[in-house]
């Protein structure tokens, strides 16, 4: 393992755009362990769900507008990135991780105060971002 961060840090020494993406791609791994992981918890803890429809129906539809959100993104994103342009995938991904990291930091912020759609918020915001930040940082 240490032999693969040697020979890898080798390999983006003195090039900026390959740090930014190797940078973005470690605050993404950071962020999203917490994120995913105690998300759901902290809607169950802290959200008072409207009394039509169970916690389950109403994580289904965050969960489909996510996706809605996510598709017309990726739409978006897909009509400005180069793929022969590294620089703008860069530029793209790091505020990309702006974006989420802002998200995080407004979700966390709010404690119990932050209940209904200024706790939802935040989640409609990361999840799209995350799903386009994705393929953009990994374009097998």
């Amino acid at each position: 393992m240490r032999a693969q961060v040697v020979d890898g840090a080798r390999a983006v020494r003195g090039r900026g755009v390959q740090i930014c993406l190797l940078a973005a791609a470690f605050f993404l791994g950071l962020g999203s362990e917490g994120w995913d992981r105690l998300q759901q918890a902290h809607f169950l803890d802290d959200l008072n769900f409207p009394p039509f429809g169970t916690a389950v129906v109403w994580f289904g539809a965050m969960g489909v507008a996510s996706l809605v959100g996510s598709i017309a993104l990726t739409q978006v994103i897909r009509r400005h990135v180069d793929a022969l342009r590294p620089v703008r995938l860069g530029r793209i991904l790091v505020m990309a991780q702006v974006v989420v990291v802002g998200g995080i930091v407004l979700r966390a912020g709010g404690g119990v105060l932050d209940r209904g759609a200024r706790a939802v918020a935040p989640s409609a915001v990361i999840g799209p971002i995350r799903s386009v930040a994705e393929p953009v940082s990994d374009p097998r």
